[in-house]
């Protein structure tokens, strides 16, 4: 493990504490990324400065609570650092940083099977949104969303086993509010780009989808 990576598991691991992205910004202040350094810093003291930018928009946009005096010139210094991150991320199409590194990611579903160990040993990302991972209505179970467990396959009927290592291939998952189904394919998918970066934290447990085999599992009402 080097020592980036180190400091990288260590802000996994205590996502809510400054002090380890401030120990790390020390540690590229002296291998030469400054910029980088001082970006880390300058967000920390403004803990509810969110920059968002999509692949397809020539800028980011910036949401705060602080004042303007506090993130003045702070949108600009995102970009310049970011703007070369795009070419680490194939496959993203939007990310949102938040003190100092990427905490919130948009990208389909295969590059992110293939990148997500790459990804995550440079940025503590809590919540990923997969793209191209379609919901369908359950035709055995009314009211419900089904989805085919299978590797590597994100089709019109399949989600990637990859994200469910509970189960076996082809076992089908279901899900009887919405929200509940997008927020718990988030965190999975968060969950496998730590065990594929070797970080081993995971998020706080949700309730178990039910498997074909669950037909005694409580339902919950479907959310229109």
């Amino acid at each position: 493990m080097t020592d980036a990576t180190a400091f990288l598991a260590a802000i996994h691991a205590a996502p809510e504490d400054d002090a380890a992205r401030l120990v790390f910004a020390d540690w590229l202040d002296e291998h030469g990324e400054p910029g980088r350094a001082d970006l880390i810093r300058r967000m920390c003291r403004v803990p509810t400065y969110v920059f968002t930018w999509s692949r397809r928009a020539r800028h980011g946009r910036h949401v705060h609570a602080e004042s303007i005096g506090a993130i003045r010139g702070l949108k600009g210094r995102v970009e310049t650092v970011y703007r070369d991150e795009w070419a680490r991320l194939p496959g993203a199409e939007l990310i949102q940083v938040c003190r100092g590194f990427i905490e919130y990611i948009d990208i389909r579903a295969l590059p992110f099977l293939a990148h997500a160990g790459h990804i995550f040993a440079r940025h503590p990302i809590v919540a990923v949104g997969l793209c191209g991972l379609h919901t369908w209505m359950s035709a055995s179970r009314p009211g419900e969303y089904e989805g085919v467990l299978q590797p590597g396959r994100t089709d019109d009927r399949h989600w990637p086993l990859e994200l469910f290592p509970e189960y076996a291939a082809g076992t089908a998952v279901f899900y009887a509010d919405h929200h509940l189904m997008i927020l718990d394919l988030s965190r999975r998918a968060a969950g496998y780009g730590r065990r594929m970066a070797g970080v081993f934290r995971e998020p706080p447990p949700l309730p178990r989808p039910r498997s074909i085999g669950d037909t005694d599992a409580p339902r919950r009402p479907t959310r229109p």
